[in-house]
């Protein structure tokens, strides 16, 4: 990974980034590193966000094991009941 001062940026800075890797451009400065992983962080700081949006949207989350329990049902139950019409 080489990190460069924003100053610094030149055609051979892209040059070498489109050779080795890809050009990430922050206000601060420049961070030359593979197209793969800068996806990967972005994609992963973008579901982090989402996944946070989410929660607070909806609350209090709860796991359906906690449900059964306090409803006092199995999944047997929820599999005999059949399918279900919503109208």
């Amino acid at each position: 990974m080489q990190a460069v001062a924003i100053n610094d940026i030149s055609a051979e800075v892209f040059e070498n980034a489109r050779k080795n890797g890809a050009v990430a451009i922050t206000g601060t400065g420049c961070v030359i590193i593979p197209w793969e992983t800068y996806a990967e962080i972005t994609e992963d700081a973008e579901l982090g966000r989402l996944i946070e949006e989410r929660e607070a949207r909806q609350g209090k989350r709860f796991m359906l094991e906690e449900v059964e329990k306090e409803l006092g049902i199995t999944q047997e139950d929820i599999e005999a009941a059949g399918e279900v019409e919503f109208v």
